[in-house]
């Protein structure tokens, strides 16, 4: 079985294989856009299936009722449930979910699906940068990332 290549997603900048992956994509003339949302949500899937994180979604839900853009969920955790909060596996998860949501939001942004007002405000030039891309995979087939200085967080789309 030939090996599947690794695609590494960040919520501060875009990876070299993320790069990769959809200019793969586009090349054999699919769709990258829709590659990256399908991928993503069943990724985020099984996530809110998992009963235990239940009450950690629920308050990102009442975080992100009052400020679209919020992605502070701790500061919404019922007091039943704030022994979670200081444990390092739910964080973690927290912020897996957290990524894969900032991905599904700039995907559906580019797609001019929802307005920047409900996307993660944490992941702003990021989205930007992505949708970019995202937008010149379906108008000229590709897309370059441009680091400066060696810093993966000064990346910029050509």
């Amino acid at each position: 079985m030939p090996l599947r290549p690794l695609m590494l997603l960040e919520s501060s900048h875009i990876d070299d294989s993320l790069c990769k992956v959809l200019n793969s994509v586009a090349k054999r003339g699919k769709d990258a856009t829709e590659f990256l949302r399908l991928i993503c949500a069943r990724s985020r899937w099984p996530y809110e299936r998992q009963e235990q994180l239940r009450p950690l979604l629920d308050a990102l839900a009442r975080a992100r009722q009052i400020d679209p853009a919020a992605h502070n969920w701790w500061a919404y955790v019922n007091p039943e449930h704030q022994h979670c909060i200081e444990q390092d596996s739910f964080r973690v998860i927290m912020s897996e979910y957290l990524c894969l949501t900032a991905h599904l939001e700039a995907v559906d942004f580019a797609d001019g699906r929802i307005s920047e007002a409900h996307c993660l405000r944490c992941c702003q030039t990021w989205r930007l940068s992505l949708a970019k891309a995202l937008g010149l995979l379906r108008t000229s087939g590709g897309f370059t990332l441009t680091t400066v200085n060696g810093d993966a967080s000064k990346r910029y789309v050509t």
